[in-house]
């Protein structure tokens, strides 16, 4: 297999987000000696087919790219472009948040019957719902940051929302159930400002989680492998300038330090790569995620935050720095999560001929 689709853009807020991972990514395939075919979605969804020079250097992904549609025929997985079928070997899905990470377009994947990079669309939808994570994560014993939610339907007043986060102390974070990249986040240090925080998360999603902030370290580590082999990197630091690490400190300031690897005992690196792994079994993910932590200053408590199956994937992001000083390189990194995906068995719907129900 030495011929790959890279597929890119999305209709999520994090477009331009999932455009720079693509970049690295393509880069390192050629580098590999992959042929590669650019496949990019435009924010109104729309598929095209973009090249080498629109995916470098524009921001968005155009809609005036000649449009592709998908063949649904598992026995004959492809794209159609002007009438002609070509086949569709193996995707590498670079796409964060909805559409992308949120295990939607895994389905369609495993509809085709098309190996892909990544975790499935099982894991996809648990890790991408933050709410769904805690729960199975607390359903395992697994330590996450205290919470609440709340749903855009239940329209709760500002003496309803008091009542409603009164186990929890400030300062909190407000944020949407599903995304990344902090959009749609807001740290809250009073009670006045709760609801207008509410509201904002609730202009990206249907549902808002509420968690207690935790005073402490902002700790990630990085998960590689299959349901039976998993190894986790070293852990590193993000260090914002900001009031936390929001899409600002992300993606547009340069004032954020990455910490590769953290100033941690071994003791405590030990405890981060037991809990990362176990994550990672618990929401049966596969291939690559991040695991993000919070280390409490005053008691040495971890809390799981979140995981990203999809992680940040530019030279300079934690999921591959991390790596690196593991002594992988981007493209070892790259192969090897191919590697990982081609070897992952399809999941098959089988029927039971004349069987109950």
């Amino acid at each position: 297999m030495k011929t790959v689709t890279l597929i890119f853009g999305g209709v999520s807020p994090e477009h331009e987000i999932s455009i720079l991972s693509a970049r690295s990514f393509y880069q390192a395939l050629l580098s590999l000696g992959y042929e590669v075919r650019l496949i990019g979605i435009t924010k109104t969804g729309k598929w095209v087919i973009t090249d080498e020079t629109t995916l470098l250097h524009q921001p968005v992904v155009p809609e005036t790219g000649l449009p592709v549609s998908l063949s649904m025929n598992p026995n004959q997985p492809g794209l159609q472009i002007k009438g002609q079928l070509i086949s569709l070997e193996y995707v590498i899905p670079i796409l964060h948040g909805q559409g992308g990470e949120d295990g939607t377009i895994q389905g369609l994947f495993e509809l085709m019957g098309v190996s892909y990079l990544g975790c499935d669309m099982e894991s996809s939808v648990c890790c991408m719902n933050k709410i769904i994570t805690k729960q199975l994560l607390e359903a395992a014993h697994i330590e996450v940051t205290p919470w609440v939610c709340l749903e855009r339907e239940m329209r709760l007043d500002k003496q309803a929302l008091q009542a409603l986060v009164q186990s929890l102390s400030y300062p909190l974070f407000v944020k949407p159930a599903h995304g990344g990249s902090s959009i749609g986040i807001s740290k809250v240090k009073q009670s006045e400002k709760l609801e207008s925080a509410v509201q904002e998360a609730l202009l990206y999603d249907r549902e808002a989680l509420i968690e207690q902030g935790i005073q402490g370290r902002e700790i990630e580590c990085s998960v590689l492998g299959d349901y039976e082999m998993i190894n986790a990197s070293l852990p590193g630091e993000i260090c914002p300038e900001r009031e936390f690490y929001d899409y600002e400190a992300k993606y547009i300031e340069k004032t954020t330090r990455l910490m590769v690897p953290a100033k941690l005992t071994g003791e405590q690196i030990q405890r981060i790569q037991q809990i990362a792994i176990a994550v990672f079994k618990t929401l049966r993910c596969y291939g690559m995620a991040r695991v993000d932590f919070f280390l409490d200053e005053d008691t040495n408590k971890l809390f799981v935050n979140e995981v990203n199956t999809i992680p940040g994937f530019t030279s300079i992001s934690l999921y591959p720095k991390l790596w690196e000083v593991e002594g992988l390189s981007y493209q070892q990194l790259v192969q090897k999560l191919i590697d990982l995906g081609s070897k992952k068995e399809p999941i098959q719907v089988r029927c039971n001929q004349g069987g109950s129900r």
